[in-house]
């Protein structure tokens, strides 16, 4: 069972206030929080450690809430497909950071081919705000792991 596990609660693959108590839930997020988030959804473990940290310390200090945790951790899920397609696997996307203004075109076409897969316009390309959401989840990520690279 995860919480007889000795690991830190936010150091499984599957977080779930369901199944492991220790998971920090405030008294005014829903009563029924979702079964729980599945990490292994992230196929490179690099980034897959790395945003259950960031997400550690972003529910904690109250950045980011239990149930936008969700989002995020989608978002990452696609930069992670994203750049196993390249066969990128490390960290850094590329050596040459001009070379970046090559790759973030080729992600934003990559997220713009989406398509939804859940509400009223499943299977519809993605648009708008949600292209916007998934960027920006990216883009807040990687800041935030350059600002603590130390502690990462």
């Amino acid at each position: 069972m995860i919480a007889d596990d000795p690991r830190e609660w936010w150091q499984h693959d599957i977080w779930s206030p369901k199944f492991d108590a220790r998971i920090p839930i405030r008294t005014h997020e829903p009563g029924r929080a979702p079964a729980g988030y599945d990490f292994l959804a992230i196929e490179q473990p690099w980034l897959r450690e790395a945003a259950k940290w960031q997400l550690k310390v972003a529910h904690e200090t109250g950045l980011l809430r239990w149930p936008t945790i969700r989002q995020r951790l989608g978002s990452l899920t696609i930069i992670g497909e994203f750049i196993a397609t390249r066969g990128i696997d490390e960290p850094v996307l590329c050596s040459d950071p001009t070379d970046l203004r090559l790759v973030a075109p080729d992600f934003l076409a990559a997220v713009k081919e989406r398509r939804a897969t859940a509400g009223p316009h499943r299977r519809a390309l993605i648009r708008g705000t949600t292209v916007h959401n998934i960027l920006t989840d990216v883009e807040q990520f990687y800041a935030w792991m350059a600002d603590h690279k130390l502690e990462a």
